[in-house]
Protein backbone atom coordinates (compact mmCIF):
# COMPACT_ATOMS: atom_id res chain seq x y z
CA UNK A 1 0.00 0.00 0.00
CA UNK A 2 2.95 2.37 1.26
CA UNK A 3 4.41 2.15 -2.43
CA UNK A 4 1.29 2.70 -4.08
CA UNK A 5 0.81 5.94 -2.45
CA UNK A 6 4.36 6.66 -3.20
CA UNK A 7 4.10 6.05 -7.09
CA UNK A 8 0.42 8.06 -7.14
CA UNK A 9 2.68 10.80 -5.44
CA UNK A 10 5.19 10.90 -8.00
CA UNK A 11 2.48 10.32 -10.75
CA UNK A 12 0.63 13.59 -9.48
CA UNK A 13 4.01 15.92 -9.19
CA UNK A 14 4.55 14.97 -12.72
CA UNK A 15 1.23 15.79 -14.19
CA UNK A 16 0.99 18.89 -11.87
CA UNK A 17 4.85 19.74 -13.21
CA UNK A 18 3.90 19.16 -16.76
CA UNK A 19 0.72 21.55 -16.11
CA UNK A 20 3.12 24.34 -16.75
CA UNK A 21 4.78 23.53 -19.84
CA UNK A 22 3.53 25.45 -22.55
CA UNK A 23 5.55 26.96 -25.50
CA UNK A 24 7.36 30.43 -24.89
CA UNK A 25 7.06 33.35 -26.41
CA UNK A 26 10.60 34.20 -26.97
CA UNK A 27 11.52 30.51 -27.80
CA UNK A 28 9.35 30.69 -31.35
CA UNK A 29 10.98 33.81 -32.32
CA UNK A 30 13.54 32.80 -35.14
CA UNK A 31 16.92 34.81 -35.65
CA UNK A 32 17.60 35.72 -38.90
CA UNK A 33 20.11 38.93 -39.49
CA UNK A 34 18.49 41.58 -40.69
CA UNK A 35 21.21 42.03 -43.21
CA UNK A 36 20.15 38.57 -44.47
CA UNK A 37 17.08 39.90 -46.04
CA UNK A 38 15.04 42.66 -48.33
CA UNK A 39 13.47 45.68 -46.51
CA UNK A 40 11.09 47.67 -47.86
CA UNK A 41 9.83 51.01 -46.57
CA UNK A 42 6.01 50.13 -46.99
CA UNK A 43 3.92 48.96 -43.71
CA UNK A 44 2.46 45.69 -42.31
CA UNK A 45 -0.20 45.26 -39.60
CA UNK A 46 -0.74 41.55 -38.38
CA UNK A 47 -4.11 40.60 -39.38
CA UNK A 48 -6.50 37.87 -38.21
CA UNK A 49 -4.64 34.81 -36.66
CA UNK A 50 -7.13 31.74 -36.15
CA UNK A 51 -6.07 28.22 -35.25
CA UNK A 52 -4.13 26.78 -32.76
CA UNK A 53 -4.94 25.02 -29.62
CA UNK A 54 -4.32 25.91 -26.08
CA UNK A 55 -2.34 23.68 -24.22
CA UNK A 56 -3.60 21.01 -22.42
CA UNK A 57 -1.08 18.94 -20.14
CA UNK A 58 -3.43 16.20 -19.44
CA UNK A 59 -4.64 14.90 -22.45
CA UNK A 60 -2.34 16.71 -25.39
CA UNK A 61 0.57 18.26 -23.51
CA UNK A 62 2.46 21.47 -24.90
CA UNK A 63 0.46 22.98 -28.19
CA UNK A 64 0.14 26.00 -30.27
CA UNK A 65 -2.52 28.81 -29.77
CA UNK A 66 -3.47 31.48 -32.30
CA UNK A 67 -2.80 34.17 -29.29
CA UNK A 68 1.06 32.67 -28.89
CA UNK A 69 1.69 32.33 -32.69
CA UNK A 70 0.72 35.63 -33.30
CA UNK A 71 2.79 37.28 -30.48
CA UNK A 72 6.11 35.61 -32.24
CA UNK A 73 5.07 36.84 -35.56
CA UNK A 74 4.93 39.83 -34.52
CA UNK A 75 8.33 39.42 -33.29
CA UNK A 76 10.10 37.95 -35.76
CA UNK A 77 8.47 40.74 -38.21
CA UNK A 78 9.35 43.58 -36.27
CA UNK A 79 13.36 42.00 -35.38
CA UNK A 80 13.39 41.00 -39.19
CA UNK A 81 12.72 44.93 -40.05
CA UNK A 82 11.00 43.50 -43.69
CA UNK A 83 8.64 46.29 -43.44
CA UNK A 84 7.51 48.86 -40.81
CA UNK A 85 5.30 47.48 -38.36
CA UNK A 86 2.46 49.25 -37.31
CA UNK A 87 -0.81 48.55 -35.18
CA UNK A 88 -3.49 47.13 -36.12
CA UNK A 89 -5.58 49.95 -35.53
CA UNK A 90 -3.04 51.77 -37.56
CA UNK A 91 -3.20 52.12 -41.62
CA UNK A 92 -0.49 50.07 -43.48
CA UNK A 93 -0.15 49.27 -46.79
CA UNK A 94 -0.22 45.77 -46.24
CA UNK A 95 -1.86 43.13 -43.84
CA UNK A 96 -0.77 39.40 -42.85
CA UNK A 97 -3.55 36.49 -41.72
CA UNK A 98 -2.42 33.64 -40.44
CA UNK A 99 -4.38 30.32 -40.24
CA UNK A 100 -2.77 27.35 -37.77
CA UNK A 101 -4.27 24.93 -40.43
CA UNK A 102 -2.19 21.42 -38.36
CA UNK A 103 0.02 20.67 -35.78
CA UNK A 104 1.19 16.92 -35.53
CA UNK A 105 2.82 15.41 -32.59
CA UNK A 106 3.75 12.15 -30.93
CA UNK A 107 1.86 11.03 -27.75
CA UNK A 108 5.44 9.44 -26.30
CA UNK A 109 8.77 9.10 -28.74
CA UNK A 110 12.63 9.64 -27.60
CA UNK A 111 13.14 11.87 -30.15
CA UNK A 112 9.93 14.13 -30.22
CA UNK A 113 9.53 15.33 -33.85
CA UNK A 114 6.84 18.12 -34.41
CA UNK A 115 5.18 19.26 -37.55
CA UNK A 116 3.13 22.38 -38.04
CA UNK A 117 0.65 23.96 -41.06
CA UNK A 118 0.08 27.40 -41.61
CA UNK A 119 -1.30 29.41 -44.08
CA UNK A 120 -0.27 32.86 -44.69
CA UNK A 121 -2.23 35.37 -46.60
CA UNK A 122 -0.90 38.67 -47.61
CA UNK A 123 -3.11 41.57 -48.47
CA UNK A 124 -2.97 45.26 -49.87
CA UNK A 125 -4.98 47.51 -47.96
CA UNK A 126 -5.52 49.59 -50.53
CA UNK A 127 -7.41 47.25 -52.84
CA UNK A 128 -7.92 44.75 -49.78
CA UNK A 129 -7.17 42.30 -52.60
CA UNK A 130 -4.99 38.78 -51.61
CA UNK A 131 -1.23 39.61 -53.28
CA UNK A 132 0.43 36.59 -52.09
CA UNK A 133 -0.61 33.02 -49.93
CA UNK A 134 1.30 30.20 -49.12
CA UNK A 135 0.74 27.17 -46.96
CA UNK A 136 4.03 26.79 -45.36
CA UNK A 137 5.28 23.09 -43.35
CA UNK A 138 7.68 22.69 -40.89
CA UNK A 139 8.92 20.02 -38.73
CA UNK A 140 11.72 20.03 -35.81
CA UNK A 141 12.69 17.36 -33.70
CA UNK A 142 13.97 17.93 -30.02
CA UNK A 143 16.38 15.34 -28.95
CA UNK A 144 16.20 12.84 -26.31
CA UNK A 145 19.73 14.56 -25.37
CA UNK A 146 17.71 18.00 -25.11
CA UNK A 147 15.88 16.96 -22.05
CA UNK A 148 15.04 13.80 -20.50
CA UNK A 149 11.91 14.87 -19.74
CA UNK A 150 9.37 14.26 -22.47
CA UNK A 151 6.87 16.81 -21.64
CA UNK A 152 9.44 19.53 -21.96
CA UNK A 153 11.09 17.97 -25.55
CA UNK A 154 7.69 18.12 -26.97
CA UNK A 155 7.34 21.85 -25.79
CA UNK A 156 10.78 22.23 -27.26
CA UNK A 157 9.77 20.70 -30.60
CA UNK A 158 7.00 22.93 -30.75
CA UNK A 159 8.41 25.97 -30.13
CA UNK A 160 10.92 24.63 -32.98
CA UNK A 161 8.42 24.18 -35.17
CA UNK A 162 7.11 27.76 -34.62
CA UNK A 163 10.22 28.98 -35.35
CA UNK A 164 11.39 26.91 -38.21
CA UNK A 165 7.99 28.28 -39.54
CA UNK A 166 7.98 31.56 -39.29
CA UNK A 167 11.63 31.75 -40.36
CA UNK A 168 10.24 30.43 -43.92
CA UNK A 169 7.96 32.99 -43.82
CA UNK A 170 9.97 36.00 -43.37
CA UNK A 171 12.63 34.48 -46.30
CA UNK A 172 9.54 34.60 -48.21
CA UNK A 173 8.12 37.90 -47.66
CA UNK A 174 11.44 38.93 -48.04
CA UNK A 175 11.79 37.38 -51.29
CA UNK A 176 8.53 39.41 -52.63
CA UNK A 177 10.32 42.68 -52.83
CA UNK A 178 7.66 44.61 -52.02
Amino acid sequence: MKNKLVYLSALCMILIGCAHISPQLMNMVPYIPPSALHHSNKTLKIGEVIGGEKSDPILKGSRIDAVSFKGALLLALQNSKIFQIVDANQISDYSINAILIDQDQPVIGINTTTTLIVKYILIDESTQQEIWSKVIKSVYTAKSTDSLIGAIRLNMANEGAVRENIKILLNELSSLNL
